[in-house]
């Protein structure tokens, strides 16, 4: 969805359709959406992204079909400033065109077991369009979301069908108990699954479950669709609280400006981590490199307990991103 014409009408669309993508699954709010995209096209506030609409601003005389108007980099960054790292990556990949369809249907009376089993279950489906055929190809991962009380208990499940799970040395299970799967794909641009529901009172009146579930899928997906940077942090079961997997990868479109080069990034000071790059992903000392479209890496709370961490797993998310972000803007791409 990148505009053709710097100009206020332009503007204004972009917005209007970001927003009607994102209502049915979460809120954002219009100054969040103003301010984000005033970042990404290079001034500070929205007040200086009107008067640029309106006014002679550089970007108007853009007019290379191959040019970038939109920085989609600093309207993520920005987003993840006034929102959270979840939500921006989500409203971000709308921005670049990934659509979802979310179904999630009660299983009819016949197809439960109310024997056995106390739940009520539904089928769910997930559609996918506005991707570049070369994402779906590479079948995205993602983490199935968890639905818990405070005391650890599950209100819902949402699980996947077995043909979509993924297993390996990075595997995920529900409350890392080793049992319940959480690693899961697309495939062919479509995502299967059922959501089980335990509580009487969201049994009775189903409606705000069916809301939490597909915010909270639809957040779990759509920063998998990036055809740009995604940096995933996540604990495997084998990992011990404190120590994190990171992967950093790169789409088809900035994968084809390089266009085979090499990237590599100056790694960012991050006060008590420590990271481990994998072997092959360390270009020098502190510097990182690419192999096949990603970057690998452990990183560890170092000389402090994770919870009293000053760098936040969320700190540590953007400052990688902003580094890859820097050597791609090094390396000439703008977008």
């Amino acid at each position: 969805m990148q505009p053709s014409a710097f100009d206020r009408a332009y503007f204004q669309s972009l917005k209007r359709d970001l927003l009607a993508a994102t209502r049915d699954f979460f809120r954002v709010s219009d100054s969040q959406v103003n301010e984000s995209f005033a970042r990404g096209f290079g001034v500070n506030t929205y007040a200086a992204l009107i008067a640029a609409l309106d006014g002679n601003h550089p970007r108007k005389h853009l007019k290379a079909p191959d040019v970038e108007l939109l920085d989609h980099a600093a309207f993520a960054a920005r987003m993840t400033e006034l929102s959270d790292d979840r939500t921006a990556e989500s409203v971000s990949a709308i921005l670049e065109g990934a659509r979802i369809e979310i179904k999630i249907v009660r299983r009819s009376p016949a197809r439960q077991n109310p024997v056995r089993y106390s739940d009520i279950a539904y089928d769910v489906t997930v559609d996918i369009s506005g991707v570049p055929p070369e994402v779906l190809e590479s079948s995205p991962e993602f983490l199935i979301p968890e639905f818990l009380r405070p005391d650890g208990t599950e209100l819902y499940r949402l699980d996947c069908d077995w043909s979509f799970r993924v297993d390996g040395e990075y595997a995920v299970t529900r409350m890392q108990s080793g049992r319940g799967l959480l690693n899961t794909k697309v495939v062919d641009g479509h995502w299967k699954g059922a959501l089980y529901v335990y509580s009487p009172q969201h049994q009775g009146d189903d409606s705000r479950c069916l809301r939490s579930v597909k915010a909270a899928l639809a957040r779990a997906i759509l920063p998998a669709l990036t055809s740009r940077v995604r940096c995933s942090i996540f604990r495997p079961d084998r990992y011990q609280y404190g120590a994190w997997r990171v992967r950093i990868a790169i789409g088809p479109v900035i994968q084809a400006f390089l266009g085979g080069s090499r990237l590599v990034f100056a790694l960012p000071k991050l006060p008590k981590r420590h990271v481990v790059m994998d072997k092959g992903f360390m270009f020098d000392l502190g510097v990182g490199v690419f192999q096949d479209g990603e970057w690998c890496a452990d990183i560890y709370s170092n000389g402090v307990h994770e919870d009293e961490n000053p760098t936040s797993l969320a700190q540590v998310k953007a400052e990688l991103l902003q580094a890859v972000n820097l050597a791609l803007h090094g390396a000439g791409f703008g977008g």
